[in-house]
């Protein structure tokens, strides 16, 4: 049967958008260099997609030590080596505690409140003593949301873009979501100053934050924030 649904690849790091393809290609390899990743050490990415975060940490640590789960994409994996699951009851209580590092990226701002605090309960669990927790997501308030929804909107309303949001997201001001099963397709609405709490609600202490792709500087100027957390 012929394919109708877009690879993942083609609509991000491999698009004809040039500033989208940048943009795409880029956070990866910014992403691996956040936290010090050091020989030996067991990764996970928690919302891994096709495989290609795996690509940049394969260059600090072995394949052996690279798992991931990802429910919807695992068909489209494009890195070979490591261990990945495409359900959650696979591997919690298997490899509960025995990670050094977990990553949750372009996940938490896809989902409702309830649907979040299952997610950070596992990815709770997965971390060893002392591990690392990085989430990332997107920014979608203040001037990175007016260039983003400006451009969305130019591009027909994608996502639903349109002149009441792209007010409303530059202001900071709520949107209403539409949710299907605790899931939301757009990043309109998305708030990382609101998922910061969360995230400190359900215990994790956040060290510091980075924003790329302009590494050093403020959310004000950049397209996505990382939490680095330590419970």
């Amino acid at each position: 049967m012929s394919r109708t649904v877009a690879m993942y690849a083609d609509l991000t790091r491999n698009t004809n958008e040039f500033l989208k393809s940048i943009a795409h290609s880029r956070r990866l390899d910014q992403a691996a260099r956040i936290v010090p990743i050091e020989p030996g050490q067991r990764i996970f990415d928690y919302g891994c997609g096709d495989g290609a975060f795996f690509n940049q940490l394969s260059r600090y640590t072995a394949k052996e030590n690279l798992f991931g789960y990802d429910p919807w994409l695992l068909g489209e994996m494009t890195f070979e080596g490591a261990t990945t699951f495409g359900a959650v009851p696979d591997f919690i209580d298997e490899l509960a505690g025995t990670f050094d590092v977990v990553y949750c990226m372009e996940v938490c701002e896809h989902l409702s409140d309830a649907a979040n605090a299952a997610l950070l309960d596992n990815v709770a669990r997965l971390g060893k003593a002392g591990a690392v927790f990085v989430f990332g997501v997107p920014i979608e308030t203040g001037p990175s949301a007016l260039l983003k929804n400006v451009f969305r909107w130019w591009k027909g309303g994608r996502q639903g873009a349109n002149p009441s949001r792209i007010w409303r997201t530059t202001f900071s001001r709520p949107v209403d979501r539409e949710w299907v099963d605790g899931w939301c397709g757009t990043h309109i609405g998305f708030d990382h100053r609101r998922f910061r709490e969360t995230l400190v609600a359900h215990g994790f202490r956040i060290e510091r934050t980075a924003c790329l792709p302009l590494r050093g500087t403020t959310a004000v100027l950049n397209n996505e924030i990382y939490f680095v957390c330590r419970r």
